[in-house]
């Protein structure tokens, strides 16, 4: 009777400890797919971002242009300014390169071809308050310092 509570109590252990596992293994596996997905997320921001950047840069480098037709300016503003440009055009695709990786690691995670994933939506980063609210009090400014 001894033995064969004691295989009961060992397999009930046993699985528990796999109950165990595979609940880590889930929080593991929803903690890289919302990592992901808000990596992929940050890298839309960013890369629209850098598209403004690119703009900037190209409209930046016809001024210089203009000016150094009209011998305004040395032509090395004009190789600085096709400089910023690449520089900005490098850094998109940088951006897309790695939102591409990120979808294809949540694909991977759910077990999908990339293409069958749900059309995923930017989303623009919630603005950050930097001002102190409206109802603060000098008892918490002076709590704070302390």
């Amino acid at each position: 009777m001894g033995k064969q509570r004691d295989a009961v109590e060992s397999a009930v252990d046993e699985a528990h400890a796999a109950q165990a596992d595979r609940a880590a293994a889930a929080l593991v596996l929803g903690e890289f797919g919302r990592d992901t997905y808000f990596g992929w997320q940050s890298d839309q921001s960013r890369l629209a971002l850098a598209q403004e950047r690119e703009a900037t840069a190209g409209t930046r480098g016809q001024h210089h242009g203009g000016r150094i037709r009209a011998e305004l300016e040395p032509a090395d503003e004009a190789h600085r300014a096709d400089s910023n440009l690449a520089a900005a055009r490098e850094r998109i695709a940088d951006l897309e390169g790695s939102a591409r990786l990120r979808i294809v690691a949540l694909a991977a995670l759910v077990g999908c071809p990339p293409d069958q994933l749900p059309e995923m939506t930017a989303r623009p980063l919630p603005a950050i308050s930097n001002g102190l609210p409206d109802d603060v009090k000098i008892d918490l400014i002076a709590a704070a310092r302390t």
